[in-house]
């Protein structure tokens, strides 16, 4: 009986560690649409889609749903879930590449500065050794 019960918790544990073996990581595409219906619920008809990341307006609440308005001025209901206060990363990444590249250019400017007052404190330092040294 233990010899059975060994043989089977050792294989459950070659399966385990075989499929953890084969699995991949997959990421899930914000180019998705998303349907849009003519009433606030899964009865009404599905009046178009629209696309992951696009901004809209709240018009109006109803349960689960939200009455918005798109950017082509359509009117339709779509799921809460599916509407985040946040903007999509299409939108965030140009800002926070233009936001890396100003700051790269202040640091830059600023690294600049700091060469600039270290060779001079530098320069100072030794001439007010050289002066210190005259005096002695």
């Amino acid at each position: 009986m233990k010899k059975i019960y060994k043989a089977l918790i050792s294989s459950l544990l070659l399966s385990t560690s075989i499929n953890v073996a084969y699995a991949e990581t997959q990421y899930v595409t914000e180019n998705l649409s998303t349907f849009l219906r003519r009433g606030a619920g899964e009865q009404f008809k599905i009046a178009g889609s629209i696309q992951a990341g696009e901004a809209v307006n709240v018009l109006d609440r109803q349960g689960k749903y939200t009455l918005i308005r798109d950017n082509k001025n359509r009117e339709a209901w779509i799921l809460n879930s599916d509407l985040s206060s946040t903007p999509s990363s299409k939108e965030e990444n140009p800002k926070l590449k233009a936001q890396v590249q100003e700051l790269t250019l202040k640091l830059s400017r600023l690294d600049g500065d700091w060469q600039q007052r270290t060779v001079e404190m530098q320069r100072r330092t030794k001439q007010a050794e050289a002066t210190k040294v005259r005096i002695f």
